[in-house]
């Protein structure tokens, strides 16, 4: 996970995580901007990756 924050794909506002009334943390989601290429072009677009919760949520 560490290349992709040094990468031009990272976008820090969309590391988000997920926390309970009392603060502790269980579960992480990451976007990061992916180009998809076709023969019309390269189109930017949002991946889902990494995600994790903890399992008891």
């Amino acid at each position: 996970m560490e290349r992709l924050r040094q990468s031009e794909a990272y976008i820090p506002e969309l590391s988000l995580v997920a926390e309970t009334n009392t603060g502790k943390i269980v579960g992480h989601i990451l976007l990061s901007k992916v180009g998809i290429v076709s023969e019309n072009g390269t189109t930017t677009v949002l991946s889902v990756a990494p995600l994790s919760v903890l399992p008891e949520f």
